[in-house]
């Protein structure tokens, strides 16, 4: 793609020595349509693979975060599994306590409407 102003007015200097000026400037016009085309092109490609970068980033981030949240449920289920075995009265307390709390708030929260 040539541009600038030195090229133009070289566009313009190959119309006017032309036998039939106007077919000249349309093909000067259709060689910058391509041109322009072309870089379009380019440019729309450059997006695309930004965006497909993207996405593919995105998904392994959150296949990451899953797997992360999985080891915190796990970890949480096995430290209640090995509380409840070596305490069990305690652990029986800590589930009545929570009971309690959870239906105080649901009542609190049930009273307002």
């Amino acid at each position: 793609m040539a541009t600038g102003t030195g090229t133009n007015n070289t566009d313009f200097e190959r119309a006017r020595r032309a036998e039939n000026p106007v077919h000249q400037a349309g093909s000067i016009v259709a060689e910058r349509a391509g041109d322009a085309a072309e870089q379009i092109g380019k440019s729309t490609k450059g997006v695309l693979e930004t965006a497909n970068a993207a996405v593919t980033s995105a998904k392994e981030i959150s296949g990451q975060a899953v797997d992360q949240a999985t080891n915190v449920a796990s970890t949480i289920r096995q430290a209640a599994e090995t509380s409840a075995r070596e305490n069990p009265l305690m652990t029986i307390l800590m589930a009545a306590g929570a009971g309690f709390l959870f239906g105080a708030l649901w009542r609190s929260g049930a009273s307002k409407d």
